[in-house]
């Protein structure tokens, strides 16, 4: 076994020396050191551990090494382990110069310190881990004034484990660079103010390589003037930025990716780190550029790019999240799922997003991607929303945007929000007190946009537009919803404008509320061809309040219990099947008020709610005709009463009144009326039967107008004397009878008419005519 030999080669002041007798690397745990002076090696590479290890070379005190048009290595074999190899430039003027150097070129544990204004210069590139043995190797750059300069700086382009640190305000200045080029697991860290890494080209973390990290800290600076990648090509993932501190900063002149074809890659920004990107930025750019994600947190954190920003462009599940006061800033268009599915971005606890232009969430072909805003989190965008985009059809299905909690606000307060614009299934939900605020609304905007939806939920809650809200402009089946306190607000608007219809708007509950300062059209507009079957509906204390309405032929107006629509002008409904339908319980009904003329024709239908059946004597406000009425209901469906029971509709077109009376008929042919029978015993009886103690039937009372069901209650002569030279008859007379009295001078001849149809109040007749008889005889009949 060789004996390790330790030796030192110092080189002091003295002229260049040359490279010529220079045959063997610096080996067997050799220090050499060049101080002050220089070495010149000519065409020669310099290895410091060419096979073995612990060896080193340091370049102090303005010494200088050249070795231009060859390389350097520090740590060279792996077969003869060249490990923990050692390299060192400190000093004002001390400088390494060379063609390549790498730093573990199949070894292990190398290293190089630049640090007190030392200089490291190569013309081409500088590598650390070179092969897939080259792991654990590391440059650490200290302090200001102290530099390293390449064509291209890779730390493991096919290593693991390799590391780069910049710190103290030193400078990395190279072409391109990269972290993890097809290695993995190497990092590089930049800190402390002053500190920059300046790329003329590119800068990649993780090209082919997974979980390599790079960490912009405490002031720090990375720039490339050309694109910047993290997860750059197909299988390169876990690769992850983070850049921290105020004044922490990742400048890209070109593009940003994140997750070019590399899946589960990660950028963070946070405690007042800064990204600013001069073109465009991608997150998950190509198909199975998945799971990417970037997040910005913390009050002072800024993202800022100048072109588009594309959250899924091919890549589906890639998230971004704003959060805590963070703020990102696009000048172009923002899309989240251009054609990726899955992608979604959250803004939330005081985070804030804004873009110049247009932002789509899902747009070709694109499906399942979303928006949050939450927990007081803002967008404000200055050209339209559009939720569910793609010109291709109905491709773009199942996006969403989520605006909820007090405070969260998305404002695009220049231009339109539409929810499907192409697309189908996509949806809008305001909740808890959040707020949305456009010029125009759509709900399925365009051809086959069918099947979208809006919520509008909570006390608070609001959709607000400064112009129109449309449902369903030429999509159908799409659904509005303002329920348990939510507001929409708008100018003009309504159901159906170039629609096949079905569209749907609920208002439902108490303080939930459509708004318009202009007119409501519910089937069409007058400039457009009249769409079918759309419904808008106010139940469980909703309301519906606008200047003038119309109802299109063969759709529908619905007013519920406790619920309003009222107008401030006009209402035309006077198509034969511009229906209104209005719901009545035991405590209240539909209610609409029209302040202006009401035009009508068409069909109005009362529904009976909550298997509420009326009361004899109920009465329910419907109407209020305040400007007067032209025409009249086309046809009018009453819900069935109980037997007995009838509609009264002679208020129906002054009060606007519906009420409950006793039906005149008899349907069950007993010759006892309906409304009789049911006055007395709630549903249809025997004629003959005896409904109390009485001598007199059913029947017999009902002639009599008597009770059936109160045995003192029955036709009967109350008083009769003779006084005089005349007769009186008496009884308790009831109202809507007639009675007749008649007399006869015996039993056997039959009686004769004295006196007919005597009507109540009277209760009485008085005989003067037969005074003189010796005998007579009276009989008293009642009849309806």
């Amino acid at each position: 076994m060789k004996a390790a030999i330790s030796s030192a080669l110092f080189v002091l002041g003295f002229p260049p020396l040359s490279a010529f007798g220079y045959t063997s690397p610096i080996e067997n745990q050799t220090t050499e050191i060049v101080d002050g002076g220089s070495w010149n090696l000519g065409g020669f590479d310099l290895h410091v551990g060419a096979v073995t290890h612990g060896n080193a070379i340091r370049i102090i005190n303005g010494g200088q090494v050249f070795n231009i048009g060859t390389s350097t290595y520090i740590g060279y074999s792996a077969v003869d382990g060249a490990d923990n190899n050692e390299g060192t430039v400190s000093g004002t003027g001390s400088l390494l110069d060379c063609n390549v150097l790498r730093i573990g070129n199949y070894s292990s544990g190398n290293s190089l310190e630049i640090n007190n204004e030392g200089r490291v210069e190569c013309n081409n590139d500088i590598t650390l881990g070179w092969a897939a043995s080259g792991m654990s190797n590391s440059v650490a750059i200290r302090t200001a004034g102290s530099v390293l300069s390449a064509s291209s700086v890779n730390v493991g382009y096919q290593g693991s484990w390799n590391s780069l640190i910049i710190e103290d305000g030193a400078l990395v200045d190279n072409g391109s660079g990269s972290i993890g080029y097809y290695g993995s697991n190497n990092w590089a860290v930049i800190n402390q103010p002053g500190t920059t890494w300046s790329n003329d080209n590119n800068m990649i973390v993780g090209n082919f390589g997974k979980n390599n990290a790079l960490s912009i800290l405490g002031g720090a600076v990375l720039m490339n003037d050309d694109d910047g990648y993290i997860g750059a090509q197909s299988g390169a993932a876990g690769n992850a930025v983070t850049i921290s501190g105020a004044g922490s900063r990742w400048n890209s002149s070109g593009d940003l990716t994140i997750g070019d074809s590399g899946s589960s890659n990660r950028l963070t920004v946070s405690s007042g780190g800064y990204v600013e990107i001069s073109k465009t930025a991608f997150l998950g750019e190509k198909a199975g550029a998945n799971r990417n994600s970037i997040e910005i947190s913390g009050s002072g954190s800024v993202w800022s790019n100048s072109l588009d920003f594309y959250a899924g462009d091919g890549g589906n599940g890639n998230s971004l999240s704003v959060s805590n006061g963070a703020q990102l800033a696009c000048v172009g268009r923002l899309y989240v799922g251009r054609s990726g599915e899955g992608n979604a971005i959250s803004v939330c606890d005081g985070g804030r997003l804004e873009s110049s232009d247009s932002i789509w969430i899902g747009h070709h072909k694109s499906h399942n991607n979303k928006v949050e805003v939450v927990g007081g989190g803002s967008i404000e965008n200055a050209s339209s929303v559009i939720i569910g985009g793609s010109t291709y059809g109905s491709g773009s299905t199942n996006n969403s945007v989520l605006v909820s909690g007090s405070g969260s606000i998305w404002a695009s307060t220049n231009h339109n929000f539409i929810i499907g614009l192409y697309g189908q299934y996509n949806s809008l939900k305001i909740e808890d007190g959040g707020r949305v605020e456009s010029v125009d609304g759509y709900l399925g905007s365009g051809d086959h946009a069918h099947y979208n939806t809006a919520l509008i939920s909570g006390t608070g809650s609001v959709w607000s537009n400064s112009n129109k809200l449309i449902v369903g402009s030429k999509g159908g089946y799409n659904t509005l919803l303002i329920s348990d306190g939510g507001q929409v607000q708008c100018s003009v608007g309504g159901l159906g404008y170039w629609s096949t219809g079905q569209n749907q708007a609920t208002i439902d509950g108490a303080g939930s509320s459509w708004n318009f300062t202009g007119d409501l059209y519910v089937g069409g507009h007058p400039s457009a061809a009249t769409t079918l079957y759309n419904t808008l509906t106010a139940t469980n204390g909703g309301s519906v309040a606008a200047v003038s309405a119309t109802i299109y032929n063969r759709n529908t107006v619905q007013i519920y219990p406790d619920s309003s629509i009222t107008l401030a002008s006009n209402l035309t409904a006077n198509t034969a099947h511009a229906k209104i339908i209005i719901g009545i319980n035991a405590t209240s009904s539909g209610k609409l008020t029209i302040g202006g003329t009401a035009t009508l024709g068409g069909p109005l239908e009362v529904v009976l709610a909550d298997s509420y059946s009326p009361a004899f004597g109920t009465t329910f406000d419907l109407f209020d005709w305040n400007g007067g009425i032209s025409g009249t209901f086309g046809t009018l469906a009453l819900p069935p009463l109980a037997f007995g029971l009838d509609w009264n509709t002679n208020s129906l077109y002054t009060s606007g009144e519906l009420s409950v009376e006793l039906a005149s008929g008899d349907a069950d042919s007993d010759n006892m009326g309906d409304g009789w029978e049911y006055l007395y015993f709630g549903s249809n009886v025997s004629a003959s039967a005896h409904g109390d103690s009485d001598p007199f039937d059913n029947l017999s009372e009902y002639i009599a107008g008597t009770d059936p069901t109160n045995g003192n209650s029955f036709f009967s002569v109350t008083d009769s004397k003779a006084v005089s030279d005349r007769f009186i008859l008496k009884w308790e007379p009831v109202s809507n009878r007639l009675y007749d009295v008649l007399w006869s001078s015996n039993l056997v001849s039959g009686f004769q008419s004295l006196e007919t149809n005597i009507a109540p109040p009277r209760n009485s007749c008085t005989d003067t005519i037969h005074s003189a008889e010796n005998e007579r005889f009276y009989q008293l009949r009642v009849h309806p």
